[in-house]
């Protein structure tokens, strides 16, 4: 049986980068302690990732920041919005 995943195949940057790491949806989000709807959310562009969810995914997939960052703004583009404009709540930390 296909799964939803499967239809939505290439259409987000951050979709790809967690099918490239080889994570289902659900496994993600057992691994990053967040919900089913949350995550097709974030994939979608819908909402900005929470910064402590962008340190997990960071970690989770294995790529920095800055990295993360890029995709995440790939992934607003594609819905017309930077994803540094809307996620005003960044800060920078020294961690």
């Amino acid at each position: 049986m296909a799964r939803w995943d499967d239809y939505e195949s290439d259409f987000s940057p951050l979709m790809r980068l967690r099918r490239s790491k080889g994570f289902t949806r659900e496994q993600a989000c057992v691994m990053l302690g967040c919900s089913l709807s949350a995550m097709i959310r974030y994939e979608r562009g819908r909402v900005p990732v929470p910064f402590l969810l962008q340190k997990r995914m960071s970690r989770l997939y294995e790529v920095s920041i800055a990295d993360l960052f890029a995709v995440l703004d790939e992934t607003y583009a594609g819905i017309g919005h930077s994803y540094t404009d809307a996620n005003t709540d960044v800060v920078e930390v020294e961690i």
